[in-house]
């Protein structure tokens, strides 16, 4: 007798969700004669799992799905979440660093966090925020951000905000100006 598995108790308790690269890497090493899609994911059921992947019904085909999972992979992401159905990839730490699928290709910003990453930063916030401050270094951003001057004057949890304004923008230019003058 087959084994039912009811479709309601699947991505729970049974279920292994795979990256998407990691679920390229494992098609290709158990070659499976059926992969099953639904409306936002691949998956196969292998041994009683459910293991599968978001595909947010962005591609028309596997062979397409397969393409940008492998270019993901490469550019060295590896995290893939979701959160309140927004469409997204990422390495970072919170929802607003996520990259957010629009029109079934990357977000406008899929460039800058592929230089914050290989810049060595530690997250998009800390590359976004480096970078209104013209400092170009991932160091000497960390250096700054650990320093008393930063913790205790610096106005940056106006990055945080979605109000950012450009009034905040310039004090913490100037802020950051007089600091690298008292570092000298």
């Amino acid at each position: 007798m087959p084994k039912i598995v009811d479709v309601s108790d699947l991505r729970t308790d049974n279920v292994v969700e795979l990256n998407p690269g990691d679920f390229i890497d494992f098609i290709d090493s158990v070659n499976p004669e059926v992969i099953f899609k639904d409306i936002d994911g691949y998956f196969i059921m292998k041994e009683g799992f459910c293991i599968f992947t978001y595909h947010y019904g962005t591609y028309e085909t596997f062979e397409e799905f397969r393409e940008v999972a492998l270019e993901v992979n490469e550019a060295g992401f590896s995290r893939i979440d979701l959160y309140e159905s927004a469409k997204s990839f990422g390495t970072f730490e919170n929802q607003e660093d996520y990259i957010t699928f629009s029109n079934g290709g990357f977000a406008p910003h899929y460039e800058d966090y592929i230089k914050a990453k290989k810049g060595g930063f530690k997250n998009y916030r800390d590359f976004k925020e480096a970078r209104l401050l013209d400092i170009k270094d991932a160091e000497m951003f960390q250096e700054f951000k650990e320093s008393d001057f930063y913790i205790k004057t610096y106005l940056s949890r106006a990055f945080e905000s979605d109000f950012y304004t450009i009034k905040h923008r310039d004090l913490n230019k100037q802020a950051f100006e007089r600091f690298k003058k008292k570092e000298l």
